[in-house]
């Protein structure tokens, strides 16, 4: 037999690295063209990578030499998720040609409807951008059906409250008022488009919950684009400025720039393009709102993952996780800033409603942010393993030797990717199930997809994975199936259902009730909940309510690790002699120089070998 060290003499090692986004073109018209793009930080990218693994012998040449950016639209196509990427209207359906709206006085819908949609606003999204008093929405509803709309008591009320209604009837059966409510309400404010005083505080807040409607609706580049208008506006009048905060409105406007930091930054995490609004620029106090402290405070580490992780080369990967670990560390400290403002935990048991569904929202922000600071290393070990499997099959010819597994560090770093895709899942199945409400949140589907194409892409370069990942997806996909159909909760599901077809695996059927975490099996190292050790294992216990919360007995970061034994299950175990010593020394190979490590790059395609 070979020793190992043969088989790293003919073992190539990461070089420049190859297109780092996602941009394709549609045309909606014959004389209408659209282009898009998506940075490496959205689910568009995950997904290119995945087709470009599953497609035999795909190249994916970039348009030109000097590109940095790859075409997209085959994977688009193969997923049937163009519709979402352009923002495409259900069958090319214009909303505003609903009938019966034709009018937005008090007669459009009835009172107890309106009322009705308001208050499922009031328990959900209201929480996201709480700019004014919860009892100034009910006024200002009043005040569209008993004033007159010649002596309204304030004009752009009427817009603010019936953008809160439109976005409420998303998710009910009177979601084809929502299309027509917005378009309404764009065409009556068009007039402010190019207007900055005081009012523009007002302008600045319809604007912006368009971009969460739009973001319900899944059309994310709508809604980065309408939030960037808001933002302009906002800076233009000066209201990140503490001499523009004054007044009795002192308190609206210091609400609304943050409620407004908070959706551009979310925006440009979500999709991998920059954000207009850094926190840096912002000089006001921060807010006196509990849960939009929380998201403020969640807001900046979202921002130093993509500039530490993804924008910023690194000296090599033994940086690149320790730049990982204190992006975690932040992390676990944002824990203990959520149970001092919010009283309640990210793991606090909550029978509350209104609890429950900032929660929710808080937990499904911090294990997507976990998730995308370790999908990086996910990817890297599917290059890994991709790479070894050539190898192995270029060499076996000649003489026989083992198979190495990935590196020690390798696997520990996408132990934490993987549960906090695991995390995500089972908070938003168990909240589902436990609050009807949190259903209303469409943005699920965003989450949802986000993790469970991450366990697919974790599948598809180790098929032995598929008993521990595939429950948790059947999780998922039982939870957009309780949703109400249409986007991007259809399309969401068909992109995944497709990329188990790809794989053989068999999807959920939407009858399936959906199950608690509890119901479901599956053993995958756990993220600690009570240290900031991703990655480090220990056997499970036997508490039902937290199937994937094992303590660890270390309080170290994740500079330290053990080998993950379901890692090298059916397979050589992990080498641990040449990648990780006693002092933190790695393997040569893998310290590669700043000048060639652009981590955008390298992190999101896969021609890295």
């Amino acid at each position: 037999m070979t020793p190992v060290s043969s088989f790293h003499q003919h073992v190539n090692r990461p070089t420049v690295p190859s297109p780092n986004s996602v941009t394709a073109t549609h045309q909606a018209s014959p004389s209408l063209s659209m282009e898009l793009y998506y940075g490496a930080t959205s689910n568009f990218a995950l997904m290119q990578t995945i087709y470009r693994d599953i497609i035999p012998g795909y190249t994916g040449a970039p348009r030109s030499q000097a590109s940095e950016v790859e075409d997209g639209g085959a994977g688009l196509d193969m997923f049937q998720f163009r519709s979402i990427f352009f923002g495409i209207p259900d069958n090319g359906r214009d909303p505003s040609s609903q009938a019966g709206l034709a009018s937005l006085s008090g007669g459009f819908i009835s009172y107890s409807l309106a009322k009705q949609l308001l208050e499922c606003f009031l328990e959900t999204l209201y929480h996201l951008v709480p700019f004014q008093p919860r009892e100034l929405f009910e006024q200002q509803l009043d005040d569209l059906y008993i004033t007159t709309l010649h002596t309204p008591r304030n004009p752009s009320g009427k817009h603010i409250v019936l953008a809160a209604i439109a976005i409420a009837a998303l998710n009910t059966e009177h979601y084809l008022l929502a299309d027509a409510l917005v378009s309404r309400i764009k065409n009556e404010t068009a007039a402010l488009a190019d207007i900055v005083n005081i009012e523009t505080v007002q302008t600045s807040i319809i604007l912006m919950k368009h971009a969460y409607f739009q973001n319900e609706r899944g059309r994310p580049n709508s809604a980065y684009l309408e939030v960037g208008t808001a933002v302009r506006k906002a800076v233009s009048a000066g209201f990140h400025k503490p001499a523009a905060a004054h007044g009795d409105c002192r308190e609206v406007i210091q609400r609304t720039v943050w409620c407004l930091y908070i959706c551009e930054t979310l925006m440009a995490f979500f999709l991998g393009r920059p954000s207009s609004l850094p926190r840096a620029k912002i000089e006001i106090p921060l807010p006196v709102d509990p849960f939009l402290t929380c998201l403020v405070h969640l807001s900046q580490i979202m921002s130093r993952t993509v500039e530490d992780m993804y924008e910023r080369p690194h000296s090599s990967f033994l940086a690149m996780e320790k730049t990982a670990a204190a992006i975690y560390s932040d992390l676990r400290q944002f824990e203990s800033i959520m149970q001092r403002c919010m009283g309640f935990g990210l793991h606090t048991t909550t029978s509350d409603q209104g609890q429950g569904v900032c929660q929710i929202m808080l937990s499904s922000l911090y294990n997507h942010t976990v998730l995308l600071t370790y999908r990086p290393f996910l990817i890297l070990r599917g290059r890994w393993r991709q790479m070894t499997r050539t190898q192995c099959r270029e060499t076996q010819s000649n003489q026989h030797m083992d198979k190495p597994g990935s590196p020690v560090w390798l696997d520990a770093t996408c132990s934490a990717a993987v549960n906090a895709a695991y995390a995500l899942i089972d908070h938003i199945a168990r909240t589902s199930h436990q609050i009807p409400t949190a259903k209303e949140l469409r943005y699920h589907g965003f989450f949802l997809g986000s993790a469970v194409f991450a366990l697919i892409y974790d599948m598809l370069h180790d098929t032995t994975l598929a008993t521990l990942h595939l429950p948790r997806i059947k999780m998922g996909l039982r939870c957009l199936y309780s949703m109400r159909k249409g986007e991007p909760i259809a399309s969401t599901i068909r992109a995944i259902e497709l990329a188990l077809n790809k794989l053989g695996l068999e999807a959920t059927s939407q009858h399936e009730k959906i199950c608690t975490p509890a119901d479901e099996g599956g053993n995958y190292p756990s993220v600690s909940d009570s240290t900031g050790s991703p990655g480090i294992e220990k056997q499970r216990g036997g508490d039902a309510q937290k199937p994937d919360v094992l303590l660890s007995t270390s309080a170290q970061l994740p500079d330290s690790v053990t080998p993950l034994a379901s890692q090298s299950a059916g397979r050589a175990p992990p080498l641990d002699l040449a990648f990780v010593d006693e002092m933190g020394a790695w393997e040569p190979g893998w310290n590669l120089n700043p000048s060639i490590v652009n981590m955008e790059g390298f992190f999101t395609w896969p021609t890295l070998y």
